[in-house]
């Protein structure tokens, strides 16, 4: 969990019913001198650990168990990082990089220019590092989906959220098209992460007499089915379930912004999955049987979370 005012904590699911106390895994300041954090979208990568994004420090951070730092990947970004995720195929981190929602801000105000980028930040193994995607607005969220090789980017473009796609042909990015778009009104200013995870959608649509639609569990099916998957995503008044050919699946309607969302354990002898959540200050999850496709979620005891 990253918090801005406090650190970056771990917390431990127990057998209680509810979450033990906070752990501090790193704090704002390990050794007595305080220095301003912003943090962002975080990600555990398997060979650097922890990254954390640092909008304040204007860099991607390696923090160990300790509270020290490493030095940073990639250097510094020069502006706002508000995301990151990790592209294995290409062994580089993409980040989203953004001026702050204030009146300073070209990108915020809706005056035509278009500052916001998702920016490569390169891994040593990678050598050249490719060009970024340029014309964005405020970007605040970005995941690479390795199943259906897109890149999801959710820009704040004025009263606008826009939640798009972009594929990579050889060394160009293209936008390949658009899931939503969510007039966020007042949320704007106050958005600054909107984290996206995918799933597995083992369902297909088949209409009713009636003419509405319903979904079907086609997962025996599941092979010979076109590559489709469902991107979850932190919005504006709660959280988004797209299907990946844009269509809205369901809302869950909380009434404030949502920012850090992750996959957790799936409960022991079930096939229903935890995802965490973030907004304001509570932690929360939803129990859901959409899959993690990383197979990367064991079991866990039955527990709640408040």
């Amino acid at each position: 969990v990253a918090d801005a005012s406090q650190g970056v904590y771990a917390l431990h699911i127990s057998n209680a019913p509810s979450v033990t106390a906070p752990t501090e895994l790193t704090a704002v300041c390990p050794e007595g001198f305080c220095e301003q954090a912003d943090y962002g979208g975080l990600l555990v990568h398997p060979r650097y650990g922890l990254i954390l994004s640092d909008a304040q420090r204007q860099q991607l951070l390696v923090r160990k168990s300790n509270g020290s730092f490493e030095p940073p990947v990639g250097g510094p970004l020069l502006r706002s990082v508000r995301d990151v995720t990790w592209v294995p195929e290409y062994h580089a981190f993409l980040a989203a990089i953004g001026d702050a929602p204030n009146e300073t801000s070209p990108g915020d105000r809706g005056n035509g220019e278009r500052t916001g980028e998702i920016a490569w930040i390169s891994d040593p193994a990678m050598g050249s590092k490719p060009d970024p995607i340029k014309g964005l607005r405020r970007p605040v969220g970005v995941m690479w989906s390795a199943r259906t090789n897109r890149l999801y980017v959710a820009d704040v473009d004025g009263r606008y959220e826009v939640w798009s796609y972009y594929i990579r042909n050889e060394s160009v990015w293209s936008k390949a098209g658009t899931l939503w778009r969510q007039d966020v009104g007042a949320f704007g200013p106050s958005i600054h992460l909107q984290d996206m995870v995918v799933a597995d959608f083992d369902y297909g649509f088949e209409e009713r007499e009636n003419g509405s639609a319903c979904v079907k569990d086609v997962s025996p099916q599941r092979e010979s089915q076109p590559k489709e998957e469902v991107v979850v995503s932190a919005g504006p008044d709660g959280i988004y379930f797209f299907h990946s050919d844009g269509s809205l699946l369901a809302k869950y309607y909380i009434g404030r912004p949502v920012a850090g969302l992750t996959w957790g354990p799936a409960d022991s002898g079930t096939e229903s999955n935890w995802l965490y959540f973030t907004s304001g200050h509570q932690i929360a999850a939803l129990k859901t049987k959409l899959k993690d496709p990383s197979q990367k979620i064991g079991p866990a005891a039955e527990h709640s979370v408040h």
